[in-house]
């Protein structure tokens, strides 16, 4: 079965939560390779969705379909003794830590998409790692996905995770201008870091650099911003989200 497998391409499908619906976006790949790009849409209606995604399946004889779970409770999971184990799902990383995810957010999500189910579930965390794998093994710092609705940061030294959280943004940052949303991200930023000092969850660290994987657009005045209120050395790399995605199935898959 994995020898006819390595010979068919594969349709990676990926599902991404907005504002008003879902994001649909898929790739034809065959050996690590893209053969075809599908056209992202966004859908509102899940009726509509699922035939999308019925007819994108229909490309090869081999698909997968991947959420990005951002909505539900996730974080990393705190080796104190007090977490119900029988109520979350752990996710094993690297040999270094785990993330969690509340098993009745992943039940309701394989209930929603059983029309067409869904073969992987990713948490955004997840996919921020992996995004950063290379360099977060020899850089400590305070590793960020910046999305519209949220913010996923995590503080990370030797590789490990020490610090996780998930920030929603309460403002409606698509009516504002650029520079008020950079003013409300930092500030965000800046209450994560707050946050893990007062917290004391690893006293002899002190946060020297930002990492941050960016699905806004954001230009160089973002980290020009973090630098001078944080006094951060700040890096930014645009993140295409959904095509992120599509690879870390790959990965999982392989």
């Amino acid at each position: 079965m994995k020898f006819l497998e390595a010979l068919l391409p594969k349709v990676y499908i990926t599902l991404i939560p907005t504002e008003t619906g879902t994001q649909l976006y898929g790739e034809l790949r065959k050996n690590a390779k893209t053969l075809k790009r599908f056209d992202t849409q966004d859908f509102e209606q899940k009726g509509e969705l699922f035939e999308a995604i019925k007819r994108m399946k229909r490309e090869s004889a081999l698909s997968y379909v991947a959420l990005l779970e951002s909505e539900g409770e996730q974080g990393l999971f705190a080796d104190d003794g007090e977490e119900d184990l029988s109520s979350v799902e752990t996710i094993r990383l690297a040999n270094a830590f785990e993330l969690y995810l509340r098993k009745d957010d992943l039940y309701e999500r394989q209930q929603a998409f059983k029309e067409v189910g869904l073969d992987l579930i990713f948490s955004p965390f997840s996919l921020l790692y992996n995004f950063y794998e290379a360099t977060l093994l020899s850089n400590d710092g305070l590793y960020l996905l910046l999305e519209e609705r949220r913010v996923f940061a995590a503080i990370i030294k030797e590789g490990v995770i020490l610090f996780s959280e998930q920030v929603i943004m309460q403002e409606p940052l698509q009516l504002v201008e650029k520079t008020e949303m950079i003013t409300v991200y930092v500030e965000k930023i800046q209450a994560v870091i707050k946050d893990f000092y007062e917290r004391k969850v690893e006293e002899t660290m002190f946060i020297e650099k930002l990492f941050i994987a960016d699905t806004m657009g954001f230009d160089i005045a973002l980290e020009n911003k973090l630098e001078e209120v944080l006094f951060v050395e700040a890096h930014k790399q645009n993140i295409d989200l959904a095509h992120e995605l599509v690879l870390l199935s790959e990965k999982e898959l392989v």
